[in-house]
């Protein structure tokens, strides 16, 4: 009977505990993740720019191959989906506070221009197309105004699926409440917390000091230090 009860108890003991150690919702916010990525040291990022760019346009182009279309329109939709890939290949379209840049303040809009020979053939070659280069830069130039707008659609996509990217990049690996310094009765919780970012083939813990301020609805995150080895932390 003694050994009935201790398993039937064991259970909730457990549940208790997990219960307790359960990650504050704050420490684990989402909210923080694109901006630790970006702050931290870890590499990468630039390589993950590009592949979830170039991801988001070829969704578009298998999706237009896919469709009823006769070639001319498949060829002038190519055209519209890819041809904004060198004005965002370097593009930044989320700052390093983790705010993201609305496409009017960002100085990577699409323009004619940015279609060179060389783009031209950087475009043909990373989505594999086969397009002559008098009729795609003739298609760019002749409807400049209308696809610009088309570029503003995709660079909002890029800016959603980067910022997505990047909140699954990091975890919470530890935390600890800092007792001495917080105050529950003035609603200040202050936490110490290890994330771990990854991008690609590069991993970094990065300690965090978090601040919550119930009172003045305020949160504050700062990193302490960072490494690739947890036990330097």
């Amino acid at each position: 009977m003694k050994k009935l009860v201790f398993y039937l108890i064991m259970p909730i003991a457990v549940l208790l505990i997990s219960s307790c150690n359960k990650t504050p919702e704050f420490i684990a916010d989402e909210s923080w993740d694109v901006w630790i990525a970006l702050n931290s040291d870890v590499g990468g990022i630039n390589d993950l720019r590009q592949n979830v760019l170039e991801t988001l346009i070829n969704r578009r182009i298998a999706s237009i191959e896919n469709d009823d279309l006769v070639e001319s329109e498949k060829v002038e939709q190519l055209i519209s989906a890819t041809c904004c890939y060198p004005a965002f290949r370097f593009c930044n379209p989320i700052d390093l506070d983790g705010e993201a840049i609305n496409y009017d303040d960002s100085r990577y809009q699409f323009d004619a221009s940015w279609i060179s020979t060389w783009s031209y053939n950087d475009i043909m070659e990373t989505f594999n197309l086969d397009i002559p280069q008098d009729v795609y830069i003739y298609y760019v130039n002749v409807n400049e105004d209308s696809l610009k707008e088309q570029a503003r659609m995709i660079y909002n996509d890029y800016r959603y699926e980067l910022a997505a990217s990047l909140r699954k990049s990091v975890h919470v690996y530890e935390w600890e409440r800092d007792k001495e310094r917080s105050d529950r009765r003035k609603g200040i919780s202050i936490y110490d917390v290890i994330y771990l970012v990854s991008i690609g083939n590069d991993s970094r813990y990065v300690r965090c000091q978090c601040m919550e301020n119930d009172a003045l609805g305020e949160r504050e995150i700062k990193i302490k230090n960072e490494s690739e080895y947890l036990l330097d932390l």
